[in-house]
């Protein structure tokens, strides 16, 4: 079973678990935990991040679902392999590129990975791993 383990880097901040299928926050450093998203049929969560608002940022398949203040929204990302985020950045690995966003996830930015990057997403992945 994988499993991710995740916090929001503020006193505090959200942790999330995620297991296989469901994404669990506690608010409460750790006493209770609820589970805030969820998906289903052959699906997994195969990578997250957390944002310093607790905004939570889940891959699965050729979705990116982003969960802020109880609310699911989801966004098409194809051959998405890993997310980051960094302050109000949000980075999403893909084939030959990343995408970033600067504005809360509402749109994405294309960038193509170049030098010396350029043709190494299959080594971060297996690195990563």
């Amino acid at each position: 079973m994988a499993m991710l383990l995740l916090a929001a880097p503020h006193p505090g901040g959200a942790l999330v678990v995620v297991e296989e299928q469901v994404a669990y926050a506690s608010n409460d450093d750790g006493k209770t935990f609820r589970p805030v998203l969820r998906v289903g049929g052959d699906e997994s969560i195969f990578d997250a991040a957390i944002g310093a608002d607790g905004t939570l940022y889940a891959l699965r398949g050729d979705a990116l679902d982003v969960v802020r203040a109880g609310r699911v929204e989801t966004r098409a990302v194809q051959v998405a392999r890993r997310v980051a985020v960094g302050g109000s950045v949000v980075v999403v690995l893909r084939a030959g590129a990343i995408h970033l966003r600067t504005d809360g996830g509402r749109t994405f930015v294309a960038r193509p990975l170049s030098a010396p990057c350029a043709g190494c997403e299959d080594d971060l992945c297996e690195r990563i791993d």
